[in-house]
């Protein structure tokens, strides 16, 4: 299962026992029918050594935890790794299903340098302005868990908006200038709008 991670043909190729050909017919089949989306890689020259492969994420993250066989109690453990991805797919599906009615428009990207550094969502909008997320499987957060948030909005300056990171407390948490923690239901909260 690839949900929540870059997109590289070459790697499902090589991995699978189909022809290249009948790969790259299955993955376009797939996002016809919605069952998987493509969210491009973001670049506007922080560095160099930025990926370009974009990231694919299955729609229904039900369907993503059935594929892998994951009990609902398995999500819940900690130790246990693909509850991350599962839980940035289901991020991932909820901020496009809210700007497909939102009155401001944004496209959606995700970033991610070769060296390290790695923002799942990059919300840009028309006149260049970003909000970063980041999603993190924790109920409680630390400073290094905004590490790639801080120097995204350190290189991007007074075009960086906001820095948010969706996390599984319970507490809006302010970290410092333009950085926030926000708890997973927030997503679902009526007055998110407001």
């Amino acid at each position: 299962m690839r949900t929540a991670n870059e997109l590289v043909m070459e790697n499902i190729v090589r991995d699978s026992t189909l022809s290249r050909t009948t790969v790259y017919d299955r993955v376009t089949w797939l996002e016809r029918v919605f069952l998987t989306i493509k969210i491009p890689a973001w670049s506007k020259n922080l560095t160099k050594r930025v990926t370009k492969h974009p990231k694919i994420y299955v729609t229904d993250s039900g369907l993503a935890a059935s594929l892998l066989n994951v009990s609902p109690s398995r999500l819940t453990d900690p130790a246990y790794s693909p509850s991350g991805m599962l839980l940035e797919s289901f991020v991932a599906n909820e901020i496009l299903r809210h700007l497909s009615w939102a009155q401001s428009r944004a496209r959606v990207y995700h970033y991610r340098d070769s060296t390290g550094p790695e923002v799942d969502l990059v919300l840009e909008g028309s006149d260049g302005k970003i909000v970063a997320i980041e999603v993190k499987k924790t109920q409680s957060i630390s400073t290094r868990d905004f590490r790639w948030l801080k120097l995204m909005r350190d290189r991007l300056g007074d075009d960086f908006v906001q820095g948010i990171l969706i996390y599984l407390g319970r507490d809006t948490l302010p970290l410092s200038d333009r950085l926030t923690a926000i708890p997973l239901s927030t997503l679902w909260t009526p007055n998110i709008h407001e």
